[in-house]
């Protein structure tokens, strides 16, 4: 019903000529929706609108929600058609709930998991994550872009998106296949450790033995202990870490 209701509403803005205002919060949500919406942001026929400082980490949008970025919230809020969300893999994404308050039509597309249950969501691991970076896997990455496509395309049926989401999905297939180029040069079959547990999704997606690195942990004995050749990093580790790691034949994969 709201599907349909919002159909029948963008097709009088479109033929009106105006543009469909879509609102977004997390980085992984914006990022793809910049991405695979380019085009029509280009052409004034989409306007995304962030809730939030394009550099505010995504565990404290909450708080500026709730307090600075309120009254923006409240007229992004009623201006907009779409709320991009991703709570079902971060359970501190309310921007929907919140952006409901001011517009009670406003519908919202869960790029993870398609909130009506009609199309598979992303792979989950069995964790207890302050938020699934699920993204660090491609094939969950590329779920999340056609996630988003097909749900914008069935509101706006002129928008045409699949040569963006094509594209997008040969890029993230360039990208395993670099990745799996960069695995098969290594001597021994890859056995990783984690220095971020999180990156366990990035492991996952190219299907590597892994090891995640508790911060009490005895390096040493661990590399050793589970033949350990590759180390796997979100950010530049210390130096001291990166000798350590380079004295016991471990590569470093940033």
């Amino acid at each position: 019903m709201k599907k349909l209701f919002l159909s029948i509403a963008l097709s009088g803005l479109s033929a009106s000529g105006f543009a469909l205002d879509i609102l977004s919060a997390h980085p992984i949500a914006t990022g793809i929706a910049s991405h695979l919406l380019a085009e029509p942001i280009a052409a004034q026929s989409v306007k995304l609108h962030s809730a939030v400082p394009n550099n505010l980490p995504a565990t404290r949008q909450l708080n500026y929600l709730q307090g600075r970025g309120k009254e923006a919230l409240t007229e992004l809020s009623q201006a907009s058609e779409i709320v991009l969300t991703v709570r079902s893999i971060f359970a501190q994404d309310y921007l929907y709930p919140f952006s409901r308050r001011h517009n009670i039509r406003i519908i919202p597309i869960d790029l993870a998991t398609p909130i009506d249950g009609e199309r598979a969501g992303v792979s989950k691991i069995e964790q207890e994550f302050l938020q699934h970076p699920v993204w660090f896997d491609p094939y969950n990455l590329s779920l999340m872009y056609s996630n988003l496509a097909r749900e914008i395309s069935s509101f706006e049926p002129n928008l045409k998106l699949e040569a963006a989401l094509e594209q997008a999905q040969k890029s993230l297939i360039s990208l395993r296949n670099d990745m799996e180029q960069f695995l098969s040069n290594l001597e021994q079959e890859p056995v990783a450790l984690l220095l971020s547990p999180e990156l366990a999704y990035f492991t996952q997606g190219l299907q590597i033995s892994s090891v995640a690195a508790s911060a009490d942990a005895d390096l040493a004995t661990l590399i050793q202990a589970q033949g350990i050749n590759l180390a796997i990093s979100d950010s530049e580790p210390e130096t001291a870490l990166q000798e350590q790691l380079s004295a016991q034949g471990v590569k470093l994969l940033i």
